[in-house]
Parts: C-alpha cells; sequence; structure tokens
C-alpha cells in the first residue's frame, strides 16, 4: 500500500515499530507459529523509519473528509495492538482484538495465537465497549452490527476458552483433548467445525494456534 500511496503513513504502538523498519524477527516468528502458512501471507517488506507514525493510547488523527480516528491501546492479542475509533460512524476498527468475524455464518472466533493474554484482552474488551460503538469493522473480514453484544458475547468466548484450558491443564490432558472440548463446547465453534476442518487456515490459525493460546497461557500460569 505505501508502494502504491506517496503519502501514505503508518500508525503504530511504539512496541511494534521496529519491527515495522526491520520485519525479520516478525517473519521468524510468523513461520514458527503458522509453518509453511506463512508463505502463503508472504515475506513482510520494511518501512522506512520516516513514513512511521508511533501513536499511544488516546491519539487523534484527521484523515479527511470530517473522519477522526482516536488510537486504543488494545492489547492481550499482542502486546503492541491498537484499535481505532471512528467519531464520525461511531465504529471501531478493533484489528484483532475482537476476532475473526465470518460473515459466512454471522460468527466471531477467537484470534489468540501464543503468547496470548485472555485476562489483558478481556481489559481491552471492556475498553471497546465502554465506547459505545454502533458497527466493528473487522481486519477478518468486514463490517459488523450490533456491537457492544458481540464484542460481550467475545469476552464470554474467551472466559469459555480459557475455563477450559486451565482446566484441561490442570488434569493433564493434551492439547487434542482440550480442543476437542472446546469445539463440542463452544456453541459458535461447534456449528462452524465442518467449515473449519476443510479450511486450509482456519484450520491452523484458529483450531490449532488459537487453542493453543490459551494452552500455553495456562501452563504458564500453573509454573
Amino acid at each position: 500500500m505505501l508502494k502504491l500511496l506517496p503519502n501514505a503513513r503508518v500508525i503504530v504502538h511504539a512496541k511494534g515499530a521496529p519491527h515495522m523498519v526491520n520485519p525479520e524477527k516478525l517473519w521468524l516468528q510468523s513461520k514458527e507459529v503458522l509453518g509453511d502458512l506463512a508463505e502463503v501471507y508472504g515475506v513482510p517488506e520494511p518501512v522506512p523509519e520516516d513514513r512511521i507514525i508511533i501513536a499511544a493510547e488516546d491519539a487523534t488523527f484527521d484523515v479527511g473528509n470530517n473522519v477522526r480516528l482516536r488510537t486504543v491501546e488494545t492489547l492481550g492479542h499482542a502486546s503492541h495492538h491498537l484499535s481505532y475509533y471512528d467519531f464520525l460512524n461511531k465504529g471501531v476498527f478493533p484489528g484483532d482484538a475482537a476476532g475473526v468475524y465470518v460473515s459466512e455464518f454471522n460468527v466471531v472466533m477467537p484470534t489468540s495465537p501464543p503468547p496470548f493474554r485472555p485476562s489483558t484482552t478481556l481489559t481491552s474488551l471492556d475498553k471497546l465497549v465502554s465506547l459505545e460503538p454502533k458497527a466493528l469493522y473487522y481486519s477478518h473480514f468486514g463490517k459488523a452490527s450490533d456491537a457492544v453484544k458481540r464484542l460481550k458475547d467475545y469476552a464470554l468466548q474467551i472466559k469459555l476458552w480459557a475455563n477450559i484450558a486451565e482446566e484441561g491443564v490442570r488434569n493433564k490432558q493434551s492439547s487434542e483433548a482440550i480442543r476437542e472440548r472446546i469445539l463440542v463446547e463452544d456453541n459458535t465453534m461447534r456449528r462452524i467445525a465442518p467449515f473449519l476442518e476443510l479450511h486450509p487456515i482456519f484450520r491452523k490459525t484458529v483450531i490449532e494456534n488459537s487453542v493453543q493460546g490459551f494452552i500455553d497461557f495456562a501452563e504458564n500460569s500453573r509454573v
């Protein structure tokens, strides 16, 4: 996008800026988490440092046509995650803070690869709920209404997965057993399980990686 839009800038959290300038570590971690699937997304290219804007909580940007965006620090999925509140339309661009929206089924799934922090994610969701948005503009994938209800439902989903993972780790269950229990006990996941199993990307990113984020957190919490 920067190659096509010479006046564009990248707004990023301070912790994320170094990875934009030199994405080598980001790419290595992506390959570690995603395996061969990382190649589907491709190697990230460096962003020129002079085209980066470092933003913190409550920064406001006027992007023209009466549109102003406010940054909201929404950690949990990552330690450098920002969401954006649109004052004009009272909507939120949540990035990965509010999960993955699959419009074909009108459902949301966790995006929680390791290292994931459930409690931090829940705090971030409370912040987004407090904005009382009318719509959510998901990076993955598209616009959804009933924003506050979706955010609250997503918080319940995070709690469910966390409880299942914690109980599974405590009982020394395998990752596969914990994964299967989530697919059974989460009504959303049970409904779309056949779709996920056949989807080459979601099978890896949701069924495997997102569940593993909860398992790793539960294991580390017991150390």
